[in-house]
């Protein structure tokens, strides 16, 4: 899952239009599986909204409409700061 690669103080963004074939989808609210399988990994929701437009355009005069649900998480703790910011640092005091 997307967690294992959001870091301390970092952020996901997620969005998905939970397009299900015929008796495809799961059962229950998909929203509310997602935000608790988020939390249950440590991450706290920030924001959600469901129904927001997303177009997509297959071809010439084909378009296709979906209502995406769309959610942001973070991790609390502190920032890490990789060796490319103290690289970065270092060049600038040098």
């Amino acid at each position: 899952m997307a967690t294992r690669v959001v870091a301390a103080a970092g952020h996901l963004l997620l969005t998905d239009p939970f397009y299900f074939r015929a008796h495809g989808a799961p059962a229950g609210d998909p929203r509310e599986a997602i935000e608790r399988e988020l939390s249950a990994r440590g991450l706290q929701i920030r924001r959600s909204q469901d129904a927001v437009p997303w177009v997509w355009a297959t071809y010439n005069r084909h378009w296709r409409l979906y209502f995406n649900y769309c959610l942001e998480a973070s991790r609390e703790g502190p920032r890490i700061t990789g060796s490319l910011h103290r690289l970065t640092a270092a060049k600038q005091v040098g």
